[in-house]
């Protein structure tokens, strides 16, 4: 299970890349989220992901920085995602 939370007040930049082919209009979340925490079958918290976001001057997300840390260890790491718009 991914439970989604600390949602931010910009439009969700991943459904503007992402199609979901099952429901191509499906819309999952309305904002970006600042956390997301992975739960295995049982319950148990196995990963929480910490996003952080930079934005444009019409508040679309230009970039994320994803920092992952594994619960059961402590090990993670970090990567960024970078967006691209092009004016149509």
């Amino acid at each position: 299970a991914f439970e989604f939370s600390d949602y931010d007040d910009y439009p969700e930049a991943e459904s503007l890349f992402n199609g979901y082919a099952y429901h191509p209009s499906a819309v999952f979340r309305k904002n970006n989220p600042g956390k997301m925490v992975t739960k295995n079958r049982l319950g148990n918290t196995v990963l929480i992901d910490q996003y952080s976001y930079a934005y444009n001057a019409r508040g679309y997300a230009t970039s994320k920085t994803t920092t992952s840390v594994f619960s059961y260890n402590g090990s993670g790491g970090s990567y960024d995602t970078y967006y691209y718009y092009e004016e149509r």
